[in-house]
């Protein structure tokens, strides 16, 4: 009996506990095998929208002589299989489809594929090269891939780490709202949010994929940090600025050109009134847009 010897090209490693039932099948003129294996798969994942990404988990197979094998049929495929029962998903993620994809080419073509995008070709005068440009070849990679699509559980991540560091920021621009010459308020609001963040951050880290490339929940509390951050040296500014206000002093005398002058000092002081609320309302706005503008941006796109 002929049993096909299909690779497994992206397998990374088979456990020791692997299981590996089989069974051969003989109905009529027809002759089916089936293998079960329990294995470790590598696939390339993004994780650029975590955590509303979705993934295909991809299992790689192939067979290097079309002789025997000319292609491989996509045949039934399902999200579940000799498990009943309903219950809750534990694994952080949801399968949203199987399929199945073959094709066919040639192993220089796939060689080629390869080195184009992640090596080099050997040299022109390389006498027995490995693979060269445009080269041509006879023998036949017959393939196909199972295409696993799954969709990650987004509110437990929405829950315990987007909403507190959120919160933290809209709480940090109530120090806009307090009084200019209250500093030691104001600092004092924006420091102990800083650390709050801080320590907000040593969890968000355990949950976070380490990846090559910052992903959108990285940059909310890259962003988080700026906000909040940003309230201390504004507070700062708009303290100075109402001391300077109050170093305004009316003269004493009462002669005509004393009083001009009283009068010009009182409208200098209602303009310099106005600038530590004109600061606090413009610094408010901007931080509130920044923080909308940066949720839709980063987690509003695919």
């Amino acid at each position: 009996l002929w049993l096909p010897t299909v690779r497994m090209i992206n397998v990374y490693s088979l456990p020791d506990t692997r299981l590996q039932p089989y069974e051969i099948s003989v109905e009529g003129d027809s002759v089916s095998w089936w293998l079960g294996l329990n294995s470790v798969v590598f696939t390339p994942m993004n994780f650029r929208s975590f955590p509303f990404d979705s993934q295909d988990l991809v299992l790689q197979f192939g067979y290097s002589d079309a002789a025997y094998i000319k292609e491989f049929v996509p045949s039934t495929t399902s999200k579940r299989f000799l498990i009943r029962g309903d219950g809750n998903i534990v694994s952080g993620w949801d399968v949203t489809d199987v399929k199945v994809v073959n094709s066919s080419q040639t192993q220089q073509q796939e060689l080629s594929d390869w080195v184009e995008q992640y090596g080099k070709f050997s040299d022109e005068d390389d006498p027995s090269p490995v693979v060269r440009r445009n080269a041509n070849a006879t023998k036949e990679l017959v393939t196909f891939e199972v295409v696993i699509q799954i969709k990650r559980l987004w509110k437990h991540y929405v829950l315990n780490l987007i909403t507190p560091a959120i919160f933290i920021v809209l709480l940090s621009l109530i120090t806009f709202l307090i009084p200019a010459d209250s500093l030691d308020v104001r600092i004092g609001l924006s420091v102990t949010l800083f650390l709050s963040l801080t320590a907000l951050q040593f969890i968000i880290n355990e949950s976070l994929p380490k990846t090559s490339n910052p992903s959108a929940m990285h940059e909310l509390i890259l962003i988080s940090y700026i906000i909040v951050t940003f309230g201390m040296p504004e507070s700062i500014l708009v303290y100075l600025v109402k001391q300077q206000q109050k170093e305004i002093v009316e003269p004493a005398s009462a002669d005509l050109a004393s009083n001009f002058a009283s009068k010009v000092i009182r409208l200098l002081r209602g303009k310099r009134h106005g600038a530590p609320f004109i600061i606090d309302w413009t610094s408010f706005s901007v931080c509130l847009l920044t923080l909308i503008i940066a949720m839709v941006f980063l987690f509003g796109k695919d």
